[in-house]
C-alpha cells in the first residue's frame, strides 16, 4: 500500500486525526506521459465499464425488506419507550411538586401512565412485523393448511 497515495482528515480541535483514507486511481493511458503515473485531478468516467444497476443475490430483496420492516419496528420502540420514560419523569416531577414525598407515595400512578404511554406508542409494531412476512407466498400456504382443515370430520 505504499504507492497508494493517503488522505488525512483535519481536525477541527487539537485532537488526534479521526480517519485516514486510502484513494485507489488507475493508470491513465496518456501518449504524451511515458511513465504513466495517475492524474488525480482527472474525473474518469467508469459508464462503459461498470452498471450502475444494484444486484442482489436470489432472495436478496426479500430480507432486505424484512430488515427494513424490522428495523422500522425497532425504532418505534426504542421512541416509545422514550416518550414513556419522558411521560414517567413530568408526572413525577409534578407529585414531587404537589406534595412532601409525593414521587414516592405516586410512583405507581406515574408508572402506570409512562407504561400506558409506551404501550400506546408501540401497540403498531405488532402490524409493522406481520406486514414484513405477509408475503404471496405465505398466503398460499395458509390457504393449504386451512384446506385441510375443512377436510377434518370433527371440524365441520
Amino acid at each position: 500500500m505504499a504507492d497508494i497515495p493517503a488522505v488525512e482528515v483535519e481536525p477541527k480541535t487539537k485532537a488526534t486525526p479521526v480517519a485516514t483514507v486510502y484513494v485507489k486511481t488507475r493508470k491513465v493511458d496518456d501518449e504524451d506521459d511515458d511513465d504513466n503515473e495517475d492524474d488525480l485531478n482527472e474525473i474518469e468516467q467508469d459508464d462503459d465499464e461498470y452498471d450502475n444497476t444494484a444486484y442482489s443475490s436470489h432472495g436478496g430483496d426479500r430480507l432486505t425488506d424484512i430488515e427494513s420492516r424490522v428495523s422500522k419496528a425497532a425504532h418505534r420502540i426504542t421512541r416509545s419507550f422514550d416518550r414513556g420514560v419522558s411521560t414517567y419523569l413530568t408526572e413525577r416531577d409534578k407529585s414531587k411538586a404537589n406534595r412532601r414525598d409525593g414521587a414516592i407515595v405516586d410512583i405507581f400512578e406515574n408508572l402506570s401512565k409512562g407504561v400506558a404511554e409506551t404501550v400506546s406508542e408501540v401497540s403498531p409494531v405488532l402490524t409493522d412485523v406481520a406486514e414484513a412476512f405477509n408475503t404471496k407466498n405465505a398466503r398460499r400456504q395458509i390457504r393449504r393448511v386451512a384446506r385441510t382443515f375443512g377436510r377434518l370430520p370433527f371440524i365441520g
